[in-house]
This record gives structure tokens, sequence and C-alpha cells, in this order.
């Protein structure tokens, strides 16, 4: 049975704060009876995936801020629902379970109509979501088999820079292709896509590849279709976010899965300057907003205690945002007024928290 890693740090997610809510984040949304695992943010548009009991694990949830309104989504085939993502009135997911394949929906929150995009993917993909004046843009891995090997990043969207409306695949090797002999491009990944059309001259994915044996971050420039290898290191460099200011991952010695210490690196791309020798320790799960790198840590002074960094490439300053947000996570997203948190209050129920970026720069005191 293949359990994607990123499903798997979903599970490591179980954080242990004092239950004290400081000053400045507010209560979103709450859950009775199910955890939220993950979840997607859009302005006031939240859809989340939950643990509960077998009924409630089968259904998406999609909370609007505005109107304070909860509908439940159920996947076509009455098939499990994983990793929703969604943006301007669109949610991107997959569905399926953990001993068959998958298939990718598109969901529209408006005509609620699923429109399948691809079937029968051998894992649960990894999905990014996004859109610019020409429409939505959908990026996603899928493999040939339950290890994940021959994986591939799918496109499909509305066409941007100079990529059709496809699906358009990503395939590995990337330099080297030549020199391997065919027999072992089957043994390639490409997984774990981020994406920004932003700035609209520069539009960018990141990804990792494993071409060289341990994974690697490659940068795709949408528009010129060329790669640019980001981490030419012995380490395993992993899990890419991109925004339009910079390109964050995750460095260790031997994975995010088994290593004990890692290292957050952060670049500006701008001026092309690189961040880190952060503090020792254990660096996960990076977002990327703006001049944001948001991501979760376990270091001094509290090394057992996982807790939320927020970087800002603007003013070179970390800040402590776990002070905002005290409490059992699971997950968190960023948007443009600020960062939902998922947050775990029982074993049956959780609840959204929401702070603005200038409470989270003034660390909620």
């Amino acid at each position: 049975m293949l359990i994607r890693r990123n499903i798997l740090l979903a599970l490591m997610f179980l954080w242990i704060f004092p239950t004290i809510i400081l000053a400045g984040p507010r209560i979103v949304h709450i859950t009775k009876n199910t955890v939220i695992v993950r979840m997607g943010a859009d302005g006031q548009d939240l859809v989340y995936q939950v643990v509960g009991t077998d009924k409630e694990d089968m259904e998406l949830y999609y909370y609007n801020g505005n109107t304070q309104i909860l509908k439940k989504i159920s996947p076509p085939k009455k098939l499990r629902p994983f990793g929703p993502q969604v943006n301007q009135g669109k949610m991107l997911y997959a569905a399926g379970n953990f001993y068959k394949k998958v298939d990718v929906y598109l969901y529209d929150l408006k005509t609620n109509k699923h429109q399948v995009l691809e079937k029968d993917v051998a894992w649960i993909p990894t999905m990014a979501l996004t859109s610019s004046q020409n429409g939505h843009h959908l990026f996603y891995d899928a493999a040939k088999d339950f290890d994940g090997l021959a994986a591939h990043v799918t496109y499909r969207g509305a066409g941007v820079g100079n990529m059709s409306q496809g699906p358009w695949q990503i395939s590995g090797p990337i330099f080297r292709r030549a020199d391997i002999p065919p027999q072992y491009h089957e043994q390639i990944k490409n997984e774990y896509p981020s994406v920004s059309v932003q700035p609209s001259n520069d539009p960018l994915m990141v990804f990792q590849n494993n071409e060289y044996g341990t994974p690697n971050i490659y940068s795709f420039n949408l528009s010129s279709k060329s790669f640019v290898r980001l981490s030419p290191s012995g380490f395993y460099q992993e899990r890419p976010a991109v925004s339009e200011r910079l390109i964050a991952w995750e460095e260790s010695e031997r994975g995010f899965s088994v290593s004990n210490e890692s290292e957050m690196v952060i670049l500006d791309r701008h001026s092309g300057e690189l961040f880190r020798n952060f503090p020792k320790g254990f660096h996960f799960q990076v977002r990327a907003f703006g001049p944001y790198a948001i991501y979760g840590v376990k270091r001094a002074p509290s090394a057992a205690t996982p807790s939320i960094r927020v970087y800002d490439v603007n003013t070179k300053v970390e800040y402590q945002a776990q002070n905002c947000f005290p409490g059992s996570i699971f997950d968190f997203v960023p948007v443009s007024e600020g960062l939902y948190v998922a947050q775990k209050v029982s074993s049956s129920s959780s609840r959204i928290l929401f702070a603005t970026w200038d409470e989270i720069k003034s660390e909620c005191r």
C-alpha cells in the first residue's frame, strides 16, 4: 500500500502547544466529529479534507467566510477525496483509495459540476491550481505505478506563457536523456509541482526531480519552456514552493521522511539572493506567497515542539508565527490577506484560524 509522503506528513502535524489563543488570530470555522488534514484557500473560499467516520471521509467540504455556509461535496463514484485546492471558483482534487488508482477532478463551485481530468493515476497526486486573465491553470503529478516510477507533471489550462491548453507533460530526465539508457527512464520521478503565473512575463513552475539519484529542485519557465536546476547538491532537495517573489525548498542529508535535521532554502527571484543558514533544527512543508515563505520547524529553544515560522525576504526577518497559532496544527495556507491554519482541538474536532500578515509580523503581541 502506498501512502504519499505528503499524506504521511499531514499526520506528523499533530502539533502540541498551549491551548490559549493570543491576541490577533480569529476563529473562522469549527468542525465537529471530524479533523481537517488538508486544506486549500482562496480569499474567503475554504476547501478541506477530513478524517472522521467512514461516511465523512468520503466527502470534501467547502466553507465560504462571507456567507458562512458549509457545503459538502461528494466525488463521483463514491470515491474518497484527497488534497483539495481552490482558486477563483474552481476546486482541483484527487479521489480514489490507497489500494487502487485514483482519478483527478476539477469541480465548479457555482455549477456543482465535476470534470474528470485523468483516470487511474497510480498514486495520490500533489496538485497546484492558479489562474490568470486567460483562465485556470492546473498542475499535478502522476505516476506509472505505486512506487512513483515514471512520474511526470501534467499541465492543463487555458494557456499560459507559450504553453498550449494541454494536457502537456513534463517527463524526465531533464538534461541527460540521451546519456541514460531508455530502460532507466522509467525510474525517473517528477513530482511536487508548485506554480506562479506572476509576473506574467516570467511564469514559473518548480518541481522535485530525482534524475541524479537524489531529489533536486528544477524551475520550468512556462514561456520559454526552459529548465534551470536550482539545487546542485549531494543532499536531498525536496518539496518546493514558488511565488512571484521567491522559491523555497527543504534540504536534508537523507530526506525529510528520515532526517532529524534539515535546512530551509529560500531564493529571491528578483535579486538572486539565497537565504539559508537558519538556526539548526528540522524545517518542513514550506508554502510561498509574495515575499513570504511559511514553514514548520522543530528547533531550539523547543526542539521537540513543531511550530510555524514566516520569513519575509523584504525585511529579512523570520517571524514567530507560532505565537499566533498555538495548538495542534495539521495544515496552513497563505492568501493575500494573511494565513489560514487548520488546528486540531480534540480527537474529533478542529477549527480554522486566520491572522493577517500585519498580525503575524507583530507576532500577535
